[in-house]
């Protein structure tokens, strides 16, 4: 279960043999949710982790962008339509309708003259107003993309949907390298922090890997996955 960006500073300044307590360690609370910010983005980067994936249907305009509210961050005032997409690396793959066969990036040494036209999509390229765009651009159709999501920074009561162990390890091995006063507990965490880490990168990989040819419902094939 998530927890909240508070009570991971009080389990690591717990950690930390510091005096627990709101407040308390009130320079070390702020460094130590700092660390805690870092790792949960660090770590979200590492993978296309299943638990930070969204599944967005999405419709080309007569240029090829999204008609929908795609923006980068949230708004301070919502209006309720928004869909988060903060970068286009966070694009893992984007589909034509009843194709199976995720679209390719266009490549950054392609003339791009060629391909923002009308006509078939065949790409998907960075966009600076809806962060992206499919060409050719066939006007109306329905695209369905997965994309990592976004979190901004967090609020004290803010819930940081990762497993906690490792952000408090992580943390812990961040904040007494900075202080630099016990190598052998610096090592602990970071043998600690490392050996969490790598259970999780595992149990994300440890994943079934379909052998035969599969079926996809209304994609007009089949596709073999070896």
């Amino acid at each position: 279960m998530a927890q909240t960006l508070v009570d991971l500073v009080q389990r690591t300044v717990t950690r930390l043999s510091m005096v627990p307590g709101v407040a308390v360690q009130v320079y070390a609370e702020d460094r130590i949710a700092e660390m805690i910010q870092h790792k949960f983005e660090t770590i979200r980067d590492m993978l296309w982790w299943d638990d930070f994936m969204e599944w967005q249907t999405l419709t080309q305009d007569v240029d090829g962008r999204p008609v929908e509210n795609v923006v980068r961050e949230m708004p301070a005032a919502p209006v309720g339509n928004e869909i988060v997409i903060n970068q286009f690396q966070d694009i893992q793959f984007a589909w034509k309708p009843d194709c199976a066969i995720p679209l390719k990036s266009m490549p950054r040494r392609t003339n791009p003259s060629g391909f923002f036209r009308v006509g078939s999509t065949v790409f998907t390229a960075p966009d600076q107003q809806k962060v992206l765009r499919f060409v050719p651009y066939t006007a109306g159709q329905l695209m369905m993309v997965r994309y990592k999501m976004w979190y901004g920074t967090f609020n004290p009561d803010d819930e940081v949907p990762m497993d906690d162990q490792v952000l408090i390890l992580g943390a812990c091995y961040d904040y007494l390298e900075d202080d630099g006063t016990n190598p052998g507990q610096i090592e602990k965490f970071f043998n600690y922090y490392n050996q969490r880490l790598q259970q999780l990168l595992s149990q994300e990989n440890d994943r079934e890997i379909p052998l035969s040819p599969q079926g996809y419902q209304e994609a007009g094939g089949w596709q073999t996955v070896a």
